[in-house]
């Protein structure tokens, strides 16, 4: 079952700083997602550095992770759990 944003929130995006055109997007992504991981909890997982985790999101290994905030430079990312499953069953190959 699909959720919906509320029209409210998406008004308020603007006022909030958050006037890019695909942060909806993202917003619709992460109301789908079961559960998601910090990098940290990922990092754990694939027993490397969270450094290591943020390479592999900049290089694409994690395509739906996401930052907190996209406008701040010191933001930390999402991953949802089906990447990192994804990625799993690519390096098992």
């Amino acid at each position: 079952m699909q959720k919906s944003i509320p029209k409210s929130i998406l008004d308020s995006l603007p006022t909030l700083g958050y006037n890019l055109p695909h942060f909806p997007i993202v917003l619709e992504g992460l109301l789908q997602t079961t559960e998601i991981l910090t990098v940290e909890e990922v990092a754990i997982e694939l027993g490397v550095t969270g450094r290591t985790v943020r390479n592999l999101i900049q290089r694409g290994r994690f395509p739906n992770a996401h930052k907190i905030d996209p406008l701040s430079l010191k933001s930390t990312y999402q991953i949802p759990k089906s990447d990192l499953e994804k990625y799993i069953a690519l390096q098992k190959g």
